[in-house]
């Protein structure tokens, strides 16, 4: 995920990246979890050197859905942290993921790698995921 500031009348700026590790919250969904109480912690994630987190992120039941709050540490960028959330979304006509079984290696790649070429942009505390992203999120950068 690549940071930008939001300029009006110059090109934006690059202000540093983060990856985003999800194989725990795919983990979760695959569970096929129901009838959970609010809140309930699916499961933790703690930061390590394989990711960019700057904190311990929960994976919590609410409402219905999985959903992961993440504090990610910028890279190559003297300081930085960016506040996310993911929730998995169903689009109509995609292919998706087959919540009833495994989830393949190469699908784990895939998304990934979808998730590390996102970019998303600050301007007015309004981030979002990009368009290529079904299932995660998405908006247009500004």
């Amino acid at each position: 995920m690549t940071v930008f500031d939001k300029d009006r009348f110059t090109v934006d700026d690059k202000m540093g990246e983060a990856d985003i590790d999800i194989q725990a919250y795919i983990a979760s969904l695959k569970m096929g979890l129901q009838n959970l109480p609010n809140g309930c912690v699916v499961s933790r994630v703690k930061p390590n050197r394989n990711n960019c987190l700057a904190d311990e992120s929960c994976i919590v039941w609410d409402n219905g859905k999985i959903l992961q709050d993440m504090i990610l540490r910028l890279r190559n960028v003297e300081s930085g942290e960016l506040v996310i959330q993911i929730e998995w979304i169903n689009v109509p006509g995609c292919r998706g993921l087959d919540i009833g079984g495994k989830i393949s290696n190469n699908q784990v790649d895939e998304i990934e790698n979808r998730v590390s070429c996102m970019e998303i942009g600050d301007g007015n505390d309004e981030g979002a995921l990009a368009d290529s992203m079904p299932g995660i999120g998405s908006s247009k950068r500004g």
